[in-house]
């Protein structure tokens, strides 16, 4: 009986140490496949990381391209480029990206003679012949020379008065109702008071290049919502919007060469050049230009006049409306007084058309370079000269301006009113291009074929 209960007792704990062997195994079974899911799971997680990490690799390497093949186009440098005459293609296998087997980028550029179109391959090949590719196609328009009023390397100073700069549309014939406010004032300083706009009212915009503009206790940054406060009620809490300034502006000031040796002598500065119907344009070229101040020259075609030295006009420069256009190109200083460049509509309030004055310099950084306008009359005209002082002065305590400027430095002196013609924006440079826009080609139906070219 009482070997037969320890038999019985035996039996009951080998059971009950059999069902708790079992309960392990399933248990430790269970977290085995838990352990291997999670694994399976991480190292999922772990490819489609590195599989993100090449995509975006893979768009960085696609935009170098971009950008390689852009400063190909602004430099007119096309070395390590082929091409068949019209088209240019480029293969760039310089890269070294950590845990890819292989990297290149393959760039077209195509429609050079019109909107060039760019089409960038960055390709990344990984182990077990797997591989990743981001494909962006990049449209380029013609950098405007003039889409600022007033546009600065370095500072923008406003002194004496009350200076007023807004902007207006020239193909609207007449001047009453004809203000906008976009007369952006503009550098692409990142100093302290690059801008500095005293008591001067800005119907527009500030743009710098990182600082704060130094702004006086009169001073105005305002638009057409705030006209009404500004200009009526003289509320100085509306004097400033703050919505209109901005810190990140940049841009690039291409130096501007002088038309290439050529062009007649002058046949003097009291006469009248140009070719009244348009369609012939008369080059000349001078080493000094002086106007004197009974002189006129009357302007009546299309004009480019380059002058090597220095430029002083005393006299008028006057432009005729129906087909007189001036391109100037200056090498040295330039000092324009008394009546100066005239160029007015013949119902004096039309607009007027400062494309039809164009002045360049041609200077080099650090030249010194000087232009200086002043004078009794309104000045309708473009200037571009990155790398001189302009000064805007009045005659007396005013003066007016239509068009608009570039310049390393730009001072404005009295009581002046400047006018940007928002028309100068379509005046471009075709040595210099700009992205207009930016697409990632992802469809499959989209999808460029490089195998024409490489």
């Amino acid at each position: 009986m009482e070997a037969n209960c320890m038999l019985q007792v035996e039996f009951f704990a080998r059971k009950r140490s059999g069902s708790a062997l079992i309960a392990v195994i399933m248990v430790t079974t269970f977290v085995s496949f838990v352990i291997a899911g999670f694994l399976r799971m991480a190292d999922q997680q772990l490819k489609d990381s590195n599989k993100t990490f090449f995509y975006n690799a893979c768009l960085d390497l696609a935009e170098s391209g971009v950008e390689d093949a852009i400063w190909a186009i602004n430099a007119d440098d096309y070395s390590g480029w082929s091409t068949n005459g019209t088209d240019y293609w480029k293969k760039i296998i310089h890269f070294n990206l950590d845990g890819a087997q292989s990297v290149r980028v393959r760039v077209v550029m195509t429609n050079l003679a019109t909107t060039p179109l760019i089409t960038s391959e960055g390709f990344v090949s990984l182990a077990g012949n797997d591989s990743v590719a981001k494909q962006i196609q990049v449209e380029l328009d013609p950098r405007s020379k003039f889409p600022n009023g007033l546009t600065a390397k370095d500072t923008i100073t406003f002194s004496g008065g009350n200076a007023e700069v807004d902007a207006y549309d020239s193909n609207i014939v007449t001047l009453a109702g004809n203000r906008m406010d976009e007369g952006t004032v503009a550098t692409v300083s990142a100093l302290n008071d690059a801008v500095n706009i005293a008591n001067a009212s800005i119907f527009g915009f500030i743009a710098t290049g990182g600082s704060s503009p130094d702004i006086g206790p009169n001073g105005k940054v305002y638009g057409q919502d705030r006209v009404t406060e500004v200009e009526v009620h003289n509320n100085s809490a509306y004097f400033v919007d703050t919505n209109r300034i901005t810190n990140d502006f940049s841009a690039n000031f291409d130096d501007v060469p002088a038309p290439p040796t050529g062009g007649s002598a002058l046949p003097g500065t009291n006469t009248t050049i140009g070719d009244p119907t348009g369609s012939t344009i008369e080059y000349y070229r001078v080493t000094d230009l002086r106007i004197g101040n009974s002189d006129t020259l009357n302007i009546v075609g299309p004009v480019v006049l380059v002058v090597e030295d220095d430029a002083v006009v005393k006299g008028k420069i006057v432009i005729g409306q129906v087909a007189g256009s001036l391109e100037m190109y200056v090498g040295g200083n330039l000092d324009v007084t008394g009546s100066g460049m005239v160029n007015v509509p013949a119902i004096s309030s039309n607009s007027p058309k400062p494309n039809k004055i164009l002045v360049y310099g041609t200077a080099s950084s650090g030249s010194g370079q000087t232009f200086k306008l002043a004078g009794n009359g309104s000045l309708a005209a473009g200037i571009y000269a990155p790398n001189a002082e302009v000064q805007l002065k009045g005659g007396g305590s005013s003066g007016e301006m239509f068009g608009a400027v570039v310049a390393e430095d730009i001072k404005i002196n009295g009581n002046y009113a400047f006018h940007y013609d928002v028309r100068m924006r379509e005046i471009t440079d075709e040595r210099s291009y700009r992205m207009s826009s930016w697409r990632e080609l992802t469809k499959g139906s989209d999808r460029y074929d490089f195998l024409a070219y490489f």
